[in-house]
């Protein structure tokens, strides 16, 4: 596996977030302020190696395709 902060990787780790959490996908489309837990599980995945603000790009992009 790649390092931590590599797009691909981060990318993978919130899309898996997003499937296994349907709910919280809906409940941040009524809160947006709720992208933040993704941002915060996406971070532990990725044990804090995670660029903070390529990780909230990534979280909001795939947040509004979900």
């Amino acid at each position: 596996m790649s390092e931590k902060n590599d797009a691909t990787e981060i990318e993978a780790i919130v899309d898996r977030l997003i499937q296994d959490n349907p709910g919280r996908v809906i409940e941040a489309f009524r809160k947006p302020s709720l992208h933040a837990w993704f941002v915060v599980q996406a971070m532990r995945e990725a044990q804090g190696k995670a660029k903070p603000a390529e990780l909230q790009e990534i979280v909001k992009r795939k947040l509004a395709e979900a």
